[in-house]
This record gives C-alpha cells, structure tokens and sequence, in this order.
C-alpha cells in the first residue's frame, strides 16, 4: 500500500513479483514456512490506456517520397507488417517469404541486440506482405550488406542494429528531410538551437508509431479484432481493445442499430 503512495502500479507490482520469487526460494530451501508475499493484490492499474499516436497517412507519404536507398524496404516493412522494433531489428532473411508474399515473426533483437525469441509466444506470427512491399524487399535483398545473421537490415558491421542507432541515423533524418519534426527542448522546455542560432529538430514520432499506423490500416479495412491480435502479436484481446478500440468503428451498422431501437420502441 505504501509503494502504491509513491510508485506506479507497474512498479509496485514488480517488486512484489520480485519479493514472491525471493520467498519461494526460501521456502524451496526450508527457510520458511509459506510464502505471504503470494496472492498479494496490488488492485487494478488506475487512469485511462493513453490514446495511441498514430501519424497522418499524409505524413507516411512524405516519408516514403524521400526514402534513400534501402530505407524504402525499411519504411514499408514497418508501415504494411506492425512488427515491433525488436523484431525488425532481428529479421532474418529465411523468415521473409517474397514468393508467398509473407512475413514471418520467429526471433528478435534485444536492447543489447543480443537474438532471442519473440516477446510471448504470441509473438510467433505470420503476416501478409503486399506487393509494394515485397517489390521493395527484393530489391533491397540485391544490395543488402552480408551479415553472419543473414539479417533483412544489419547494422554497417553487420550486427543487429541498436534501437537508438536505428532510431537516430536511420528514422529521425528521414522524417527531418520529409518536414515531419518536432523542436528539440532543454531545461524549462526552451528550444535549443544550433552554432547558427537556428532552431534544433528532431524526427516527430518513434518506430511505435509506425507499428500503431499499420494497426490503423487494417481496421480502415475492417479487419476481424482476432485477426488484428494476431498480426499485433498480442497475447490477449483486450490488449488489442484497450489499444486500438477506439478506432473501430462501423457507421453503417451504428445507424441501423439506432433506427432498429427507434422501431422497436416506437412500433
């Protein structure tokens, strides 16, 4: 209850896992009699799911226009598949599958680009690729650096990228050049500005974003809430609810529904 007064709920719910591992062990060693920490309730994370930050399809125009090289493959890959940082990071070749038209989730880099597999078993998935992507891919394939991963995008020593390297020398100046940024900030949110005296800028929006995008695409196409969990990766529907909920919609049948109730009461 006091760490609920001070901490977040996910931080308080932590150190009490924490705590329950370190008393089974004692109990696994006869050094206590029950665990207490068990079945601590630490209640129901409070406030609302933060709405997700998806970026104008405008903006993902403007980013594709300006791709060089092979960010173009790395852009669509992330805006048509969703997949998460960590596992574009880890993507190897022999799970892309540009005659089936196919992507394939099996394994993932992580924040020490160390290869591991997914998430959750969740993470194991299969998502469709449409043709603008696999054109892209093929492309790439025939000047991607060789890396002993067989990586789809390793770094320059052919290693997983780092997500900040990614983030910064990849992702960040493609949205610079698009116009798509936001002003850099120091102490009491003042503007920094360079040896010229111009305003610093960043790229506007993290890989998440693209992820979110994506989501966003498929429900504009009124894809099934199971499948859309699926191609997210996510372990339950309510994640995929509490996420994404508020962008399903379906005007047409919200219209019939409330004209159906106006007959029902007024027949």
């Amino acid at each position: 209850d006091d760490l609920l007064k001070t901490r977040s709920h996910a931080m308080t719910k932590k150190a009490v896992q924490a705590l329950s591992s370190i008393i089974n062990e004692a109990m696994r060693r006869g050094l206590v009699a029950q665990n207490v920490a068990k079945g601590v309730n630490t209640g129901k994370k409070k406030g609302r799911t933060a709405r997700v930050v998806i970026p104008e399809r405008s903006e993902l125009r403007a980013m594709i226009k300006v791709c060089q090289d092979g960010e173009l493959a790395l852009i669509l890959t992330f805006i048509f598949t969703g997949i998460r940082a960590s596992e574009f990071r880890g993507l190897p070749w022999r799970d892309v599958d540009l005659s089936a038209n196919e992507l394939r989730v099996s394994q993932r880099a992580d924040q020490w680009c160390q290869i591991g597999p997914p998430k959750s078993d969740a993470g194991y998935r299969t998502i469709p690729l449409p043709d603008v992507v696999v054109t892209a891919l093929r492309r790439w394939k025939l000047a991607c650096p060789p890396s002993t991963l067989d990586l789809v995008f390793p770094s320059g020593a052919g290693t997983p990228f780092g997500y900040q390297n990614l983030l910064r020398r990849v992702f960040f100046p493609i949205q610079i050049r698009a116009g798509i940024t936001r002003p850099v900030t120091g102490k009491g949110g003042k503007p920094k500005r360079d040896a010229d005296g111009n305003p610093m800028v960043n790229g506007k929006y993290g890989f998440h974003a693209l992820r979110h995008a994506a989501a966003s695409g498929w429900i504009d196409q009124n894809i099934d809430l199971k499948r859309l969990q699926t191609w997210m990766g996510h372990e339950s529907i309510q994640i995929t609810l509490d996420t994404y909920g508020h962008l399903i919609s379906d005007k047409a049948k919200d219209a019939a529904i409330a004209s159906e109730a106006e007959r029902a009461l007024f027949s």
